[in-house]
C-alpha cells in the first residue's frame, strides 16, 4: 500500500480506518507486508487507538450478522498469496473469549496465551479470528506466523516447521541446541511477531526450540485439547478455555444450518441438537446432513442411529464429536462422495488441496468414472466437492486464482478411523525412513507417505501388502531409489505417484504392474530412464511433466486406453507420429513447446484425436496449424489449449499465438490472442473472434491502426476486456 500523507490515515475515524485497511488488505502478506512498517512510520496515533479500532471491528461484525469474510494469509509452504478465510462467530462465549485474548495481547507482561478445549469446540476458528484481526487492524505486530502442529511432535520437527515459516535454512544444523540458537537469533533480528501454534498436543521448553518469548519481540499463542499442556507451558492465568454452546445457542446454530424445516419435526430436531453436546462442528455437520428431511419418523430413526454410533465408539474409547461426524459421513448415501472424503485424508494434516489436482487424482483412481469427457468429469468432481463443503465435511477457501479444500483435523481423524487397517497414512510427518516391513500388512489397500524426507526404499524390502491399490510417495524430495523387490510385491497397484522425488531411474519391475491406471512422475528433475510401458495396457493417465526425458518411454503407443498424457517440460528431441495415430482415446495432450514442432505427418495424427479436449503444442509451420484447425470443424472443439507457431512463446492457457499476418481462422471460443513480431501487419480488420476477452499485440512495428469501424464487426469490442500494445 502507498499513502500520500499521514493525514490520509490519521484523520480517519477508527471505523473508517478499518474500511480503508480492508480495501487494501490484498497487499498485506503473512510476513507483515511492506504496508505495516510504513504505517508505523506515519504516526503513533494508530497504535494508541488499538482498543478503539478493535471496538469498531466488533461493531462491523454485528453489522455483518456475525459472519465475516476476512482476508488473511493461510500460507502453505512456499506460497505467498492472499486467501479468503471465513470465521463464524457463534455464541456469547466466542465474543468473550475474543475479548479476553485481545486484552491479554495488549499486556506487555503476557508472553504466552493458551486456548484450551475439547475437539470440535471452535478453538482454531477463534484463533483464526484473532489472527485475521491482527492482520487487519493491528500494527504492533509486524509478523504473524501460523503453524499447524502435526501429531508426530518432536522438538526437531517443530524447529523445522518454524524455520520454514520464517525462511530460515536449518538443513546444515543437526544439533538441537545449535538449531535453537539459530532460530532465536533469526527471531531477534525481526520486528515484533506473534507465533501461533494450532493443535499442540505436547508441552515443550520454548528455549529448547529457539522461540525467544519476549514482550518486545515475540508472543506465543497456542491451541490444545489438553489442560495439562496449558499448565506445563506456564500460562494457567493466561489460559482461555473454550466452552460448549448453551442449549439455546446450540439450537439457534442448528436451526440456522438446517434451513427451512416443518414444525412437525421441530421437537425431534431440538433433541438431536442437544445430542451434539454444544460442539459447533458437530452441530453444523449434523444439521446439514438432516437438511430436507421432513418425515418425523426419519428424525427419530436418526436419533436411534446416533445413539448406536455413540455406544459403539464409546466402547472404543472414542466420544465427543466423532459419532456425529461418522453419522454425517454415512448419511452422504453416495459411495463416490464417501470415497472422495476418505481420499482427502491421505493428504497431510491441515493440507490445502487444490481442487483441480484432487479431481485429477479422483479420475485417475476411478472414483470419478469415465463419463465421456474430461469436461463432464471435472464438472462432476466440482459438484462432489461442493456437496462435501455444503455438508461441512470439507472446508473451502480461495485465492485470487485457485480454489482449495481442507479437512478439519477431527474429520481427518474420523476418516482415518473408518479406513483403519485398510490404510497407512504417514503424510507430512517428516519421516526419514520407510515404515518397518511389519507395518505393511496384507490388508492394506492405500498407503500415503507423501511430503516426507525419505531417501530410499531399503534393499530387499519385500512387504506383504500384495493388495495395495494406491501408493503416494510424492514430495519426498530426497527419494532417489525404489527397489525391484519392493515394486514386485505391488502386483495389484493401480495408482503410483512419485512426483517431485529425486528418482533417477524406475526399476524394470514397473513394467509388471499390469493393473496400473495412473502413473505420475511430474517434477522428477533427475529422471533419465523409464522402462518399457508396453504391458501397462490399463494405464489411463501418464504424467511426465517437467521430467528431463529426451524420448517418450518405450511402449506408450501401445497404451490404447490412455486418456491423459503430459509431456510438457520434458526435453524431447522428437515425437512419434505413429503414437498419435494409435492413441485415439486421448483427451488431454500437452507437449513441450521447445522441440522442433509438429510436422505435417504428425498433424495428421493429431487431427485423428477426435476426443481431445485439452491441447498444448507447437506447430512447425503456419500451414500445419491451419490444417489442424480445419480438421476440428467436424469434431468437438477444444476446451483448453495453448498453441505456439514457430519459435515465439507465450505461456497462457486458452491462448493462441501466431507470427504471421495471413492465418485462416482462430479456434472456436478463443478468449486470449497474442500476435507477436508480425512485422508485415498493417491492421487487424479481418480478425474473427467474437468471444475474445484479451488481445495482446507485441512488437508489430508496422501496424498503422487496429480496426476500421466502417468495415469491422463490433462484436469483438463487446467481449474484449483487456488490450495490451507493446
Amino acid at each position: 500500500m502507498e499513502f500520500e500523507s499521514t493525514d490520509e490515515v490519521e484523520n480517519k475515524s477508527p471505523a473508517e480506518l478499518i474500511q480503508f485497511v480492508e480495501g487494501n488488505v490484498d497487499d498485506v502478506h503473512e510476513t507483515g507486508g511492506s504496508a505495516l512498517p510504513r504505517m508505523d512510520l506515519l504516526g503513533q496515533s494508530i497504535e494508541k487507538d488499538w482498543q478503539e479500532i478493535y471496538d469498531s471491528s466488533k461493531e462491523n461484525d454485528d453489522l455483518n450478522s456475525s459472519r465475516e469474510n476476512m482476508a488473511g494469509d493461510l500460507i502453505q509452504e512456499g506460497l505467498h498469496e492472499t486467501t479468503i478465510e471465513r470465521t463464524e462467530l457463534v455464541g456469547q462465549n466466542f465474543q468473550r473469549n475474543t475479548d479476553k485474548i485481545w486484552s491479554l495481547l495488549k499486556k506487555e507482561q503476557v508472553l504466552t496465551i493458551g486456548v484450551c478445549g475439547m475437539g470440535g469446540m471452535g478453538k482454531t476458528t477463534l484463533v483464526r479470528h484473532i489472527r485475521n484481526l491482527l492482520q487487519k487492524i493491528t500494527y504492533s505486530f509486524h509478523h504473524i506466523y501460523w503453524i499447524t502442529v502435526t501429531q508426530a511432535f518432536s522438538i526437531y520437527n517443530l524447529q523445522n516447521m518454524i524455520a520454514k515459516k520464517i525462511d530460515l535454512n536449518l538443513s546444515n544444523e543437526k544439533d538441537e541446541k545449535s538449531r535453537a540458537a539459530k532460530l532465536s537469533k533469526a527471531f531477534l533480528t525481526k520486528q515484533k511477531s506473534v507465533l501461533i501454534l494450532d493443535n499442540l498436543s505436547n508441552h515443550f521448553d520454548v528455549e529448547k526450540v529457539g522461540i525467544p518469548i519476549r514482550g518486545d519481540k515475540c508472543k506465543l499463542i497456542f491451541t490444545t485439547r489438553s489442560l495439562n499442556v496449558c499448565k506445563w507451558m506456564g500460562c494457567p492465568e493466561n489460559m482461555v478455555k473454550v466452552e460448549p454452546l448453551s442449549e439455546e445457542e446450540a439450537w439457534s446454530l442448528f436451526a440456522k444450518e438446517l434451513g427451512n424445516y416443518d414444525t412437525e419435526v421441530e421437537h425431534s430436531a431440538k433433541i438431536l441438537a442437544t445430542k451434539c453436546a454444544g460442539l459447533p462442528l458437530g452441530i453444523k455437520t449434523m444439521a446439514r446432513s438432516m437438511r430436507g428431511v421432513e418425515d418425523d419418523s426419519a428424525w427419530r430413526e436418526s436419533l436411534q442411529e446416533l445413539e448406536e454410533l455413540k455406544g459403539r465408539q464409546g466402547s472404543m474409547g472414542l466420544g465427543g464429536v466423532f459419532p456425529i461426524l461418522e453419522f454425517s459421513y454415512l448419511h452422504l448415501n453416495d459411495l463416490s462422495l464417501q470415497q472422495c472424503l476418505l481420499y482427502c485424508a491421505l493428504f497431510p494434516e491441515d493440507y490445502k488441496i487444490d481442487r483441480n489436482d484432487l479431481i485429477e487424482y479422483l479420475i485417475a483412481e476411478r472414483i470419478i468414472e469415465d463419463l465421456g469427457s474430461r469436461k463432464i468429469q471435472f464438472a462432476k468432481g466440482h459438484s462432489m466437492l461442493n456437496k462435501l463443503e455444503n455438508a461441512c465435511l470439507l472446508e473451502s477457501f480461495i485465492t485470487e486464482d485457485y480454489r482449495y479444500v481442507r479437512m478439519h483435523d477431527l474429520m481427518r481423524d474420523m476418516a482415518l478411523q473408518i479406513m483403519n487397517s485398510r490404510a497407512m497414512v504417514k503424510a507430512g510427518v517428516q519421516l526419514k525412513e520407510f515404515p518397518d516391513e511389519e507395518k505393511w500388512t496384507e490388508g492394506l489397500t492405500q498407503v500415503s507417505l507423501m511430503r516426507n524426507d525419505i531417501e530410499e526404499v531399503p534393499s530387499n524390502f519385500s512387504p506383504r501388502s500384495t493388495n495395495l491399490v494406491t501408493l503416494l510417495l510424492c514430495e519426498n524430495h530426497k527419494l532417489g531409489l525404489i527397489t525391484d523387490s519392493f515394486v514386485k510385491r505391488l502386483c495389484r497397484l493401480k495408482f503410483l505417484d512419485l512426483s517431485f522425488t529425486a528418482i533417477q531411474a524406475l526399476p524394470g519391475s514397473i513394467s509388471g504392474l499390469v493393473h496400473l491406471t495412473g502413473l505420475s512422475l511430474m517434477g522428477c528433475h533427475k529422471l533419465r530412464r523409464v522402462p518399457s510401458l508396453t504391458n501397462l495396457r490399463e494405464l489411463r493417465m501418464l504424467n511426465l511433466r517437467n521430467a528431463p526425458l529426451e524420448e517418450v518411454p518405450h511402449g506408450v503407443d501401445f497404451l490404447f486406453k490412455l486418456r491423459y498424457l503430459n509431456l510438457d517440460g520434458t526435453t524431447l528431441q522428437e515425437f512419434s507420429a505413429t503414437m498419435l495415430f494409435r492413441l485415439s482415446d486421448l483427451q488431454f495432450l500437452h507437449l513441450h513447446q521447445s522441440f522442433g514442432g509438429l510436422t505435417a505427418v504428425e498433424v495428421e495424427g493429431l487431427a485423428g484425436l477426435r476426443k481431445l479436449e485439452s491441447l498444448k503444442c507447437h506447430f512447425y509451420e503456419l500451414v500445419d496449424f491451419n490444417k489442424y484447425l480445419k480438421s476440428q470443424e467436424e469434431g468437438q472443439p477444444l476446451h483448453t489449449y495453448n498453441i505456439k507457431i514457430r519459435t515465439t512463446r507465450f505461456g497462457y492457457t486458452t491462448a493462441i499465438l501466431v507470427k504471421e499476418e495471413n492465418f485462416l481462422a482462430l479456434p472456436e471460443g478463443i478468449q486470449k490472442l497474442v500476435i507477436a513480431e508480425c512485422n508485415d501487419a498493417r491492421n487487424f480488420c479481418n480478425l474473427q473472434a467474437t468471444g475474445l476477452k484479451s488481445f495482446v499485440i507485441c512488437q508489430c512495428h508496422d501496424v498503422e491502426f487496429l480496426f476500421k469501424l466502417s468495415s469491422f464487426s463490433t462484436d469483438i469490442l463487446e467481449s474484449l476486456e483487456t488490450l495490451h500494445l507493446f
